[in-house]
């Protein structure tokens, strides 16, 4: 980031563009004008100028803030990275905890996240009932979108069943334990012992619960993640935002532990690209979504929920370091 401009508390704006331009020119290609501030400020994006009197009878001066200047700065480097609508850019302005009005971000999480699960969900026309309990695998099938080869263990295949499965929980809010079979599969292949684990923990495994009915309509079937963000209070959002932004450090030390366990390379590559694919926003998008829904269904247990997740976290990473010591 540019060197602090003297310690300014205000800028003109000219002097702002400036400064702003001689960053971000050269290096994210993007030229910031007069235009575009006065839209970020409609958008509530920054906050706008301020006058100052003068002498009596001459205009005053408009003064733009130094936290306005960082936060176009920060808005010019997230365009660079590929998002364009400022619904992308207030959503993730407020997941970082920005000053952002609750219920503009409120709006724009709803908006982009409808764009994500459309992506899932394709409408197709069908003469299949897609309902649960209702035959249709080809239909099913056809609706989903693809699924990232790279966050899937080298040398497993999900059965077609798994996937409808998953589908199904997803979409409908079947119960969880039609996910047997792909948690198994997937923990087998990374893990065997992981596996043992998971399957002695079957009945209480809670972190399941995060999936059910993320994909819904609101049409489709009640309690549906869309439904979770309308409804969800200010408090939900923040318990969410505190749990999905602390996930990364999750990550990066069960990666650490894995790098010190040689017979773990292939659960530590999963996870480095979990963590790598979280920094994507639609998944730093749908990673909050979850834990939202899953907040606003069960209220305060999220806060237990929560701890289950970090519990078995710290489970395996000890028993990598003390294998890894052994």
């Amino acid at each position: 980031m540019p060197s602090r401009p003297n310690h300014r508390a205000y800028f003109l704006r000219e002097e702002l563009l400036i400064r702003v331009n001689a960053w971000t020119q050269p290096r994210y290609g993007i030229t910031v004008t007069a235009r575009m501030l006065r839209d970020l400020v409609d958008e509530d994006l920054i906050d706008g100028p301020t006058p100052k009197g003068r002498e009596r009878g001459t205009p005053p001066e408009w003064q733009w803030s130094r936290a306005t200047f960082w936060r176009v700065l920060w808005i010019c480097w997230l365009r660079h990275r590929g998002l364009r609508r400022n619904s992308q850019v207030r959503a993730v302005l407020w997941l970082s905890c920005a000053d952002i009005e609750f219920e503009r971000a409120r709006e724009s999480i709803l908006h982009e996240f409808r764009i994500a699960r459309d992506q899932l969900v394709r409408p197709i026309s069908s003469t299949y009932d897609l309902r649960p309990n209702v035959e249709g695998k080809d239909a099913l099938l056809r609706q989903m979108g693809t699924v990232s080869p790279g966050l899937w263990p080298e040398g497993t295949v999900p059965t077609t069943d798994n996937w409808i499965a998953a589908y199904k929980v997803l979409r409908f809010g079947e119960p969880h334990e039609s996910l047997n079979g792909l948690l198994e599969a997937l923990f087998s292949a990374v893990n065997p012992s992981g596996a043992e684990r998971l399957a002695s923990k079957r009945p209480s495994f809670p972190v399941l619960d995060i999936l059910l009915g993320l994909a819904g309509e609101l049409d489709e079937i009640d309690k549906s993640a869309e439904q979770s963000i309308q409804r969800a209070n200010l408090r939900t959002f923040r318990i969410a935002r505190e749990i999905a932004n602390s996930l990364p450090r999750i990550l990066s030390t069960a990666s650490k532990a894995f790098a010190a366990n040689e017979v773990s390379d292939q659960l530590r590559s999963t996870f480095l690209r979990i963590s790598e694919s979280w920094r994507d926003f639609r998944w730093r998008l749908a990673t909050f979504v979850s834990f939202l829904h899953l907040a606003h269904q069960k209220g305060n247990e999220v806060e237990a929920y929560w701890n289950f997740i970090q519990g078995v976290a710290r489970s395996f990473t000890s028993d990598l370091q003390h294998s890894s010591k052994s």
